[in-house]
């Protein structure tokens, strides 16, 4: 009997007919070769099927499930995961690549450590409306890290969370086992399915190794992910996640002030990205709804809980100050700002949050 693969990786599968080879073909190219590839064909109604079962004729390690109705991207990952068989898990989006050594470097730091995860960083690379690469973001930790005790674990999720690494499962490898035994799995809810995952699957891990390196390419196509999606529940979906990490640093009796500055600054983020977002005509917001919006912010718990710890320099700094102040009139003017940006010059947009980093 032919023992089970070191790394498992499933891949959910829709309309991506045009990337989905060079995806596969990233995971082919690893130097590192004991693993699986599961793609779950979340009822793709373009050409994204059939292509799965030419993959799979290429190579015995790929496997594929066509599912007989479209669930989702957190249904498909879930059905991936029942079926996986290896010992770390890997959960890859089919319209991106990875580069040729990322399951060697995996492998070689769990040699060091025998971690219940592996995180690393990427690179995201914008694409304009022609489809040529316009630029390129490398996300790296800044060091290397093998974490052996629960409290260290503890201590280092909202460095994870300020250099934006703890909400993806992208960046992961997971210990199967581990993934199994605390029961956790996929939610199906837009934006935040990935950091609701990963708040359970860390809440009782006691092992991590972070490595220094950014080896997933996260493609960011203007066509799609910069313009034409809006997310109506953008605000409530960012506040839930900050909420949790807020609540669960509070459970781990480690929520120090450096835990709430770090919150209150990403939530600030938030806040105006809420702001221009709420100027979007499919927001079917009026200038009085959005008076409205912001004065139920100004009253919430969680803003109020955090607002004294928000303190963070350049153009952000700048902003949070008509928060602190909770200045109607200019939060609502920057965000029509914000917004205008953004629609007119989108890589301009995508540059300015990028220099936040």
């Amino acid at each position: 009997m032919k023992n089970s693969p070191y790394f498992s990786i499933v891949m959910p599968v829709y309309n991506v007919e045009k990337y989905l080879r060079d995806a596969v073909k990233s995971i082919r190219d690893q130097t590192f070769k004991d693993f699986e590839l599961i793609l779950v064909d979340d009822c793709s109604p373009d050409n994204s099927g059939k292509i799965c079962d030419e993959l799979v004729g290429t190579d015995i390690r790929i496997k594929v499930i066509h599912l007989a109705e479209n669930g989702g991207l957190s249904n498909a990952r879930n059905i991936g995961l029942e079926k996986a068989t290896g010992k770390f898990i890997f959960f890859m989006d089919s319209d991106d690549i990875i580069d040729c050594d990322l399951f060697a470097q995996v492998y070689n730091s769990l040699l060091k450590n025998e971690a219940d995860v592996v995180v690393f960083g990427m690179e995201e690379d914008y694409f304009d409306r022609n489809g040529a690469l316009s630029k390129k973001y490398v996300l790296t930790y800044g060091k290397e890290l093998l974490l052996s005790t629960a409290e260290s674990v503890k201590t280092e999720v909202i460095n994870l969370e300020n250099k934006t690494f703890y909400g993806y499962a992208c960046n992961k490898f997971y210990n199967l086992d581990k993934v199994k035994e605390a029961n956790v799995r996929f939610e199906n809810i837009t934006l935040i399915e990935d950091i609701l995952f990963n708040v359970k699957f860390f809440n009782d891990i006691t092992s991590m190794n972070i490595l220094n390196i950014a080896p997933y390419h996260y493609m960011k196509r203007i066509d799609g992910s910069l313009t034409n999606k809006f997310v109506p529940r953008y605000f409530e979906l960012h506040r839930q996640r900050v909420e949790m990490i807020y609540n669960q640093y509070v459970n781990w009796n480690q929520c120090t002030d450096k835990v709430k500055t770090i919150l209150a600054n990403i939530y600030a983020r938030y806040i105006f990205s809420a702001l221009q977002r709420n100027c979007d005509k499919r927001a079917e917001m009026t200038g009085k709804d959005r008076k409205v919006w912001l004065n139920e912010l100004f009253s919430d718990e969680l803003f109020n809980a955090l607002l004294p710890h928000m303190n963070t320099g350049g153009l952000l700094g700048i902003l949070q100050k008509f928060l602190i102040k909770k200045n109607l009139f200019f939060c609502l003017l920057l965000g029509r700002i914000i917004y205008i940006v953004k629609e007119q010059f989108p890589m301009i947009f995508a540059s300015a949050k990028q220099s936040r980093n």
